[in-house]
């Protein structure tokens, strides 16, 4: 009985969560996005929130540049890659460049946010300076990078 209520212990772990900072380089005024996620999401998952995020339609492609390696849509597999794999640290970065055309280059910031304590709307309330207007896939930065 009491290797039963180990094994229920174990399967009770929940997985980390990781705040992420997107920030899109090389424009003024900054636009920029938090997302909170479990550690177990994998690039796929990440892809997709990151077009719901925004409000695209998933019409271009994409690309995480992480550790030197890319995965995406000319790059390694990204629906069994998940972030926990990489073993990030607080205050690491990686590259995620959408719509090859128009290079727009996102780099996202991480910071492990522990076990999830705070309430969703909460959460919202606290952050500043987020800009509410959506990202059209039509607009393209004012200057080359």
């Amino acid at each position: 009985m009491a290797s039963y209520a180990l094994l229920m212990k174990q399967l009770q772990t929940h997985p980390d969560i990781y705040q992420l900072r997107i920030v899109l380089r090389g424009i003024s005024p900054l636009i920029w996005r938090r997302l909170l996620v479990r550690s177990d999401t994998t690039l796929a998952q990440l892809h997709r929130m990151l077009q719901i995020l925004f409000e695209w339609s998933n019409e271009h492609l994409h690309r995480f540049h992480i550790f030197g390696k890319d995965y995406g849509s000319d790059g390694a597999d990204t629906q069994h890659v998940s972030l926990n794999a990489f073993g990030f640290h607080q205050g690491e970065r990686f590259r995620y460049v959408y719509n090859f055309y128009a290079q727009w280059q996102w780099v996202v910031y991480l910071s492990p946010a522990g076990k999830y304590k705070k309430p969703a709307w909460r959460l919202s309330q606290e952050q500043k300076g987020l800009d509410e207007r959506p990202l059209k896939a039509s607009q393209r930065p004012s200057h080359p990078w």
